[in-house]
């Protein structure tokens, strides 16, 4: 024995041959037993059902969609704990109806007045109960630092006040002189292509008086809602509940009142956004797409229907068999996921996916031991339904075995990740793919062992009580007299029902005949498999090139369902005014004494560097407030600065200090900064400040980089000036999001190498030879570089919903290569070539039904009004044609050149000596059927004294490699 035989007989002891024995003696038990299985199965998926009572989806998108561990993040906290929780943000872009487009109207202007009286009006009841007055929008605003509602937007010009407006407004040449004018009333600099549209000015320059605004398409208004800290310290938001509650509703009545003013607004079209949209509109999304889930699974029972038995004919029809293994999938997702639940998983509209992947998956195994059952009925016509069982399950139950723990293996390592969504959507995915194994393997084995039972003894499919009329054949023809002649009418009753499962299981049938004599001798050709080689080499080469060019990001926008409202709102905000004008965020200082000069001086240093990076932009940031203090202290007494000495900027001296910032703070022109300053309440030093900076416009694939650059800015501030401690960062409310872009590239590459191990280990330990282990994980790897090219193709970008359609693509294109390679290694031939044409006629047509039913199972998504359910179903159904492309072209064609050889052995009864094939073996074998009685063919249980007699019968890799 050479040492790759000792490393084949290690490996096999190790895994393979106790999973194979646990499976035969599992199918002898289920034959035992079957109603106890039956019950106990559904038992036990009922009272996992229980665990639905924990279901709460999760909609948060920072929970979902942010990675947790963030800088970002701990950054929040930081700011949160500072400067409170940030306002909830409602906001309303305004534009014209009409084909003139132009905002800047006085017909326009007095729908936005009405509008903003309305928005005013709002109110919600009470917490307090029925007999305290509801709460009006002054009780809920967030207030600014004069103690005003805090509203901005192009208002601004008359500080919200409508009485202001149309005393200042007579006609409209004073609201574009008004609306041109570069500050708001309270001080605050105009910034025009944040505020506006497209603004097209008169040739007069800034500051001008005769500068006139002439033209826009849209302007922008928003209002704050106060947040109360929450009490909690363990709030990860840092908000109070009840407030936020009373927020929500506040925000709920906000959007109503926006969606009748799109009806009740003579000129202006208002699009809008909540702080509570993304979250309603993912749930709707979900909701509107729940009945496609019924669609889906009434396909797939149709789908099933058609491919495991004659439809139309009573007996051999198996329309009751694809119901209860649909029935099956379902039972198996509500025991993964009540199961999950209970262990306090998050659920998330990504897991209600699941379903319609699910159901593909099942029905392919159950396409397998179907098919199994029929093959090892056509090997060994004379073996009893129990040994039959037995031997199925030690070969083709093996075989989704290794397929399920394959997928179990890339999805649980693929879930560790940071980005909560991937995690639990992997979670659940490889828990419920592995119960369903459970379910195929015990539940649907018992009713396919029902349904032998019913066909042999030609029972009605759906209608078991009812039976074949004596006198007619296994179609319900009448038998003539010379054929009953001299035979018993009940023995041949019995007879004809056993002669006809052995018939129609020896039979090839249409798609079988089509592999064998069509299929097989094309494949096998030279020219085809050139063709087919330089095919993969050119499409694999175009796909590596396409990665680069992917973008990456995700669209707000598209988490909201097809018409949202939502999509209005974002397709102007992101694809004009963040084009026009970068976003804006703040730089932060904290732990350092502000009031001494070389601090001060720091800031400054600070600022500049933060202001350097490629993606900030210097002229459109405002001065800070330290920048405006120092300007302030030497206008007030020129002695409250130091002289510029040397190049070094001039600051506040540090014994003045304390005066300084008290007069600027409480001064009308400048206390506006009084919300960037936190002083300590004791002795009256400033804690924190932060400053309002400015990034340069920049597209959804460079949000990454823009952080990038900001995270390195700040920290090459505190490197210089501060010897690396964290006094300075940057911080943008949806930092916590665009951290996914940054580390989606690392999260994806973990992601597919832990997933293609988790593959490589199952693999080996269940294929056994090193050969089939490298081709299995090659191939994966070459369905996952073709995704990449469709992504490009189809101008999917890299985001989190794609890499989990990428992490999932292994699990999908496993099931199509494993099942062909593990059947290539269990069957023996004198040639490769033979070997492949006996392994795609027994294997290829279940693995084709396979992946179609894995295709109608999605099939539904391509109809949803979601465009992550739609680019789930471009992936699956890409993973779906690559992987069946692959495994059912390019790994048959390898395997008939470089296949691993099938070690040869005396006792294998499935096959002839001479190799001929199977079928005749079989057909040959039915025939001795003639007069044989119930007990040496039928049910024969008393054939059978044990299962250790049936492990006598070779079945598998496992047998072939104890012979050696």
């Amino acid at each position: 024995m050479g040492a790759l035989d000792s490393y084949r007989h290690f490996v096999a002891n190790l895994f393979a041959l106790p999973v194979e024995r646990l499976l035969g003696r599992l199918g002898a038990h289920v034959y035992d037993h079957k109603k106890l299985t039956v019950f106990a199965m559904l038992a036990v998926c009922l009272a996992f059902g229980a665990g639905f009572s924990q279901l709460e989806v999760v909609t948060q998108g920072e929970k979902l969609w942010a990675p947790q561990s963030s800088e970002s993040f701990e950054n929040r906290d930081v700011v949160n704990a500072l400067f409170g929780p940030e306002p909830e943000f409602n906001s309303v872009l305004t534009k014209a109806k009409g084909e003139n487009g132009n905002i800047i109207t006085l017909a326009v202007m007095d729908d936005l007045w009405t509008h903003v009286a309305g928005i005013r009006a709002i109110t919600v009841p009470s917490p307090g109960g029925a007999g305290e007055p509801p709460l009006a929008w002054a009780d809920l605003c967030e207030l600014d630092y004069r103690g005003r509602c805090l509203e901005f937007g192009s208002l601004s010009h008359w500080d919200f006040n409508e009485t202001l407006y149309r005393g200042q407004i007579g006609s409209l040449d004073d609201l574009q002189r008004i609306m041109a004018r570069p500050t708001y009333l309270n001080g605050q600099e105009v910034n025009f292509l944040r505020t506006f549209s497209e603004p097209e000015f008169n040739e007069f320059p800034a500051g001008d008086p005769q500068r006139r605004l002439l033209r826009a398409t849209a302007m922008d208004n928003s209002f704050l809602l106060r947040v109360k800290r929450s009490a909690d310290a363990g709030d990860a938001d840092g908000k109070d509940d009840e407030r936020h509650d009373i927020n929500k509703e506040w925000a709920s009545r906000f959007l109503d009142l926006n969606e009748r003013a799109q009806t009740s607004l003579a000129h202006a079209k208002m699009l809008y956004f909540s702080f509570i949209s993304m979250d309603e509109e993912i749930a709707a999304s979900v909701g509107n797409d729940l009945p496609l889930v019924a669609v889906g699974y009434a396909l797939m029972v149709t789908f099933a229907s058609l491919v495991l038995g004659k439809v139309r004919h009573r007996v051999r029809a198996r329309t009751g068999l694809a119901n209860v293994g649909v029935f099956s999938v379902i039972l198996s997702t509500v025991w993964a996921y009540g199961f999950l639940l209970l262990c306090g998983v998050i659920f998330s509209s990504l897991n209600q996916l699941l379903p319609f992947i699910l159901v593909g998956i099942g029905v392919d195994d159950m396409f397998v031991l179907c098919r199994g059952l029929q093959t090892v009925t056509r090997q060994h016509p004379l073996a009893t339904l129990k040994q039959r069982v037995v031997l199925m399950m030690r070969h083709v139950g093996l075989s989704i075995t290794v397929t399920s723990l394959t997928d179990l293996a890339a999805f649980m390592l693929g879930s560790i990740t940071d980005i909560p969504a991937i995690k639990a959507f992997c979670q659940y995915a490889g828990v419920a793919i592995f119960f369903d194994l459970i379910m195929q393997v015990t539940f649907f084995l018992a009713f396919l062992i029902w349904d032998e039972m019913r066909q042999e003894q030609l029972r009605y499919d759906c209608l078991p009580c009812c039976q074949r009329p004596p006198g007619t054949d296994i179609d319900g023809k009448p038998v003539t007299a010379a054929d009953e002649a001299g035979a018993d009418a009940a023995a041949k009753d019995q007879d004809d029902g056993l002669a006809a499962t052995v018939k129609s299981a020896q039979e090839l049938g249409v798609m079988e005949r089509f592999v064998q004599k069509r299929y097989v001798p094309f494949l096998l050709h030279p020219v085809t498999q050139v063709v087919v080689v330089l095919g993969y080499v050119l499409a694999i080469g175009l796909s590596i090139y396409a990665i680069p060019h992917i973008k990456s990001g995700m669209p707000l926008e598209d988490l909201a369902p097809d018409g949202s409202y939502v999509k209005d709102y974002m397709g102007e905000l992101q694809y004009v005014l963040n084009l026009q004008a970068g976003q804006e965020t703040m730089v932060y200082w904290r732990d350092i004494d502000f009031a001494t000069e070389a601090s001060q001086r720091k800031v400054l240093q600070s600022y500049d560097v933060v202001l350097a990076g490629a993606y900030f932009d210097a002229d459109a940031s405002p001065p800070s407030w330290l920048h405006e203090l120092i300007d302030f202290a030497g206008t007030a007494n020129a002695t409250w600065v130091t002289p510029v000495d040397q190049g070094e900027p001039r600051v506040v001296r540090t014994d003045v200090f304390a005066d300084a910032l008290a007069a600027f703070l409480a001064n009308p022109g400048t206390s506006r900064f009084n919300d960037n300053i936190v002083l300590d309440e004791v002795s009256g030093a400033i804690v924190a400040s932060r400053a309002k900076v400015s990034h340069t416009p920049f597209t959804i694939s460079e949000r990454k980089d823009a952080l990038v650059d900001a995270k390195e800015r700040w920290k090459l501030a505190n490197d210089a000036l501060w010897g690396g401690r964290e006094v300075s960062f940057v911080f943008f409310e949806f930092y916590v999001f665009w951290e996914a872009d940054v580390v989606l590239v690392h999260e994806l590459t973990l992601n597919l190498v832990l997933a293609g191990t988790g593959v490589a280990i199952v693999a080996w330990l269940m294929l056994i030879h090193p050969g089939a282990v490298l081709l299995v994980v090659a191939c994966v790897a070459v369905v996952d570089v073709l995704i990449f090219g469709l992504m490009y193709a189809t101008a999917l970008r890299l985001n989190t919903v794609t890499v989990v359609n990428l992490v999932m693509s292994i699990g999908l294109a496993v099931d199509a290569l494993m099942h062909t390679v593990h059947f290539f290694l269990a069957t023996p031939g004198k040639t490769r070539a033979e070997r492949v044409s006996r392994a795609m006629v027994e294997m290829g047509v279940s693995v084709f039904q396979g992946g179609v039913s894995t295709f109608v199972g999605i099939v539904a998504l391509a109809f949803t009004t979601s465009v992550i359910f739609r680019s789930f179903f471009i992936m699956i159904a890409g993973t779906v044609v690559f992987g069946q492309l692959t495994g059912l072209l390019l790994v048959p064609i390898l395997l008939s050149r470089v296949g691993p050889a099938h070690l040869p052995h005396n006792n294998d009864v499935a096959d002839s000596d001479d190799g001929s094939d199977v079928a005749a073996a079989g057909a040959a074998a039915a025939g001795q059927l003639a007069g044989k009685s119930k007990a040496a063919v039928g049910g024969g249980e008393a054939d059978v004294s044990s299962v250790e007699e049936l492990e006598l019968e070779p079945v598998g890799v496992v047998r072939v490699l104890s012979n050696v």
